[in-house]
């Protein structure tokens, strides 16, 4: 028995261990009106583990609102909230963030024939709305893209601003206070005609960071990062253009590590043959440029989209961005998720078809690191029988891709897309986006999905093993996340047994006790959080009834 089970296992390893990710709950949601429609556009988390969607709220009366959801981890709708302006003016939600204590702040444009101001909204923890702020820049338009709460608890976001006869913008940053007043504006003004910042971080010291493009003339755009301290000081700004022959440098993405360097990532477009490449900027606390990694694509003069996100892990050893490229035969795109070191070197380039012609637009649409710095993305891929469907695609830090989940939607061949994703601290995996519930007229909902990863013990199955089997854990070696599987047969009718699995270091040393407590006769998976530990060679033993099972070797490259 054992020796057949020890060749199926070398033979087919994932089938020896449970899926590692399972769908627990899907939530749809048909909006103000279900005759229109809804979809889930980002997803945050508060510190009690509560669910928020931003959605689009359109209207027939009040021409769009802003709109959240609030769940609970059991996926029971708390509360719906909406905020319309007064005058059923039209708004545009583009981005929100959610406080530890469920505190909401939304941020887009409210407006009407054109003309469209920068909206402010924050509703409590319970969805009543706080406050409304409008900022007028005074020209024919204002907008904003990205919102963030620092670390004093004042609200920062970052935008564009047209001067008053609309033949220029700024980039833009304002900071509110919990309470709603304006503490400060800044319009970034010194260079080119066209200045716009679309993405912010903030740091432990409550510096903001936005990054986006200028235009130094009516030809061209250039990479713009600006730092300012927490008071709205301009500390430095930074410019980047990959090469003169380029028409578009255009930055997307940005983030931080804890050293303060910052990491900006968009495209680079050619003027002929008119492909988009990727580029990625280490800038250091100063605002020096460190280096700049240029994609190139799959095969090398092919078009890749733009960057979906870029994450660092906290001390900046390891950088990752996500795109999309077509492939080389230019007959469909790949997702493709690049790991840089912190001195540029890429470390690994990992590729999945998406199965769509050309280069979709906002496909990936997310990128995440778990605290065991594991990589998540989620975006849409096409299938022949289900149409568009949700994918998210789990990697280890070592580039390996440990699993990939879908979602299709009620109809038999649905539109459905994926917008965001965040993790809890339980390693819970929330997702977002539209589906398609009518094909005429098309109707979506705000579809959002939990998926439940093993961590800690996990019963498989129904049926009762015969013997006692630990075994090897999957995957080995493996970075930050491994399984554990056991059998635990019954023996002269005893419902339960006292069972260890144990870790040691190679001095014998117990690092951790896993499991210590009664268990009934079965089979189980143990999913394993090594972040904690170092880079190495540790055992693990299973021990039942003060006796030892078996112990095995494992190894943690981080």
């Amino acid at each position: 028995m054992r020796k057949l089970f020890f060749i199926l296992f070398i033979f087919s390893p994932v089938i020896a261990f449970t899926q590692p990710v399972t769908q627990e709950w899907v939530r749809r949601y048909s909006g103000l009106q279900p005759n229109i429609g809804s979809s889930g556009k980002s997803v945050k988390l508060d510190s009690c583990g509560n669910i928020y969607v931003l959605v689009r709220a359109a209207s027939d009366s009040t021409n769009g609102d802003y709109g959240v959801l609030k769940y609970n981890s059991s996926g029971n709708l708390l509360w719906s909230a909406y905020y319309n302006t007064p005058g059923n003016l039209g708004e545009q939600s583009h981005a929100f963030t959610v406080t530890g204590s469920g505190d909401v702040y939304i941020t887009g444009i409210t407006g009407i024939n054109f003309i469209y101001h920068i909206l402010t909204v924050k509703f409590d923890s319970s969805g009543s709305c706080q406050w409304a702020k409008i900022y007028n820049g005074g020209g024919p338009g204002d907008d904003a893209y990205d919102i963030a709460v620092d670390r004093h608890g004042d609200i920062v976001l970052t935008g564009g601003s047209a001067t008053i006869n609309g033949s220029t913008s700024y980039s833009l940053v304002i900071k509110y206070s919990p309470n709603g007043d304006s503490l400060w504006v800044r319009k970034f003004t010194q260079l080119g005609i066209f200045n716009v910042t679309t993405k912010l971080v903030t740091d432990d010291s409550s510096n903001t960071y936005v990054t986006g493009y200028y235009q130094p003339d009516s030809l061209r755009n250039h990479f713009l990062t600006i730092k300012y301290d927490k008071s709205g000081s301009l500390m430095w700004y930074s410019t980047y253009y990959y090469d003169p022959g380029y028409q578009s440098d255009l930055a997307y993405c940005i983030a931080i590590d804890t050293n303060r360097n910052v990491y900006v990532a968009g495209i680079s477009h050619t003027l002929s043959p008119g492909y988009n490449d990727n580029s990625l900027l280490k800038i250091n606390p100063n605002g020096i440029i460190q280096w700049a990694r240029v994609y190139k694509g799959i095969w090398g003069n092919n078009s890749c989209g733009q960057p979906a996100g870029v994450v660092t892990t906290p001390d900046g050893s390891r950088i990752y961005y996500v795109t999309v490229c077509e492939n080389e035969a230019f007959n469909n795109s790949n997702f493709v998720t690049i790991a840089y070191n912190s001195i540029g070197d890429s470390v690994w380039v990992r590729r999945y078809p998406i199965n769509k012609f050309g280069i979709p637009q906002n496909n990936p649409s997310s990128l995440k690191l778990d605290k065991s710095n594991n990589i998540y993305l989620t975006g849409s891929v096409y299938n022949q029988s289900s149409g568009d469907d949700y994918v998210t695609i789990k990697y280890l830090p070592d580039g390996t891709r440990y699993w990939v989940a879908t979602f299709n939607g009620p109809l038999a061949n649905s539109d459905d897309n994926a917008n965001d994703l965040i993790i809890d601290t339980n390693f819970s995996v929330y997702v977002t986006g539209s589906s398609s519930r009518q094909n005429s007229p098309f109707l979506w909902d705000a579809a959002t999905i939990k998926y439940n990863q093993v961590i800690g013990i996990k019963p498989n199955g129904n049926q009762l093993p015969r013997e006692f089997v630990l075994e090897q854990n999957y995957p080995n070696p493996f970075n930050s996340f491994t399984q554990i599987k056991f059998d635990i047969p019954s023996i002269r009718g005893s419902k339960q047994m006292k069972v260890q699995l144990i870790i040691y270091n190679v001095l014998g040393q117990e690092v951790e006790n896993l499991i210590n407590k009664e268990l009934e006769a079965g089979t189980y998976t143990y999913g394993y959080d090594a972040s904690k530990l170092s880079s190495g060679v540790y055992f693990y033993r299973l021990v039942v009834n003060g006796g030892i099972i078996d112990t095995k070797k494992m190894v943690l490259a981080k």
